[in-house]
C-alpha cells in the first residue's frame, strides 16, 4: 500500500522526546536543553486599541489575522505580525510600526488596500498626510464590498484614535 503511516499520539509523544509521568506528558529532553520560557509580550495601550478597531473591519481582520473572541472583550493576533515591533520605551511591550505596515499596501487588492490606508490614518493622521498615505472615503465607498463599508461607517459614527 502507499506510504502513509500513522502514529498514536502516544507514541508520537514518545518519538518527540517526551514521556509519561502520573498522567501527563513530561518532556524527556535535559533542562538545559529546553528552550527558556519566556512572556509573551504584552501590546501597548494605542497598540491594543488599534488593533482592536481593525479587528472589527472584515477585509484587515483577515489580512491581518485578527480575531475578536469572547463576545469581542479579546483579541486573539499573532504575536510575530511583522508590523509589531518592540515598543521604544517600555520593555516587555510591543507596538504597531505603521512603515512596516504600509510595505505590504502595494501587495493589497483595492478594497484590502484602502481599509490599510484607513488604518494607517487612524494610528497617526499627520504620519500618513506626510507619507502620502492617503484615504479617500469617496474611492473607497466606490471600492469596498457592504460589510467593510459598513464597519467604516460605524468607525465615522463614533471614532476613536490611539
Amino acid at each position: 500500500m502507499g506510504g502513509i503511516s500513522v502514529r498514536s499520539a502516544s507514541s508520537t509523544r514518545e518519538a518527540c522526546g517526551y514521556r509519561q509521568k502520573g498522567g501527563e506528558a513530561v518532556s524527556a529532553l535535559p533542562v538545559a536543553a529546553q528552550p527558556p520560557a519566556s512572556p509573551a509580550p504584552k501590546l501597548c495601550d494605542a497598540a491594543s486599541l488599534l488593533l482592536f478597531v481593525a479587528a472589527g473591519v472584515p477585509a484587515l481582520a483577515r489580512s491581518m489575522g485578527l480575531e475578536l473572541v469572547q463576545d469581542g472583550a479579546a483579541l486573539r493576533y499573532d504575536r510575530r505580525s511583522f508590523w509589531l515591533e518592540p515598543h521604544p520605551v517600555r520593555p516587555g511591550e510591543v507596538t504597531f510600526n505603521a512603515d512596516k505596515f504600509a510595505q505590504s499596501l502595494d501587495s493589497s487588492g483595492a478594497a484590502e488596500r484602502f481599509c490599510k490606508l484607513w488604518l494607517l490614518n487612524v494610528w497617526n493622521p499627520s504620519y500618513a498626510r506626510l507619507n502620502g498615505w492617503d484615504f479617500d472615503m469617496i474611492t473607497a465607498a466606490r471600492v469596498l464590498d457592504g460589510l467593510n463599508l459598513c464597519a467604516l461607517g460605524k468607525w465615522f459614527a463614533n471614532p476613536i484614535f490611539p
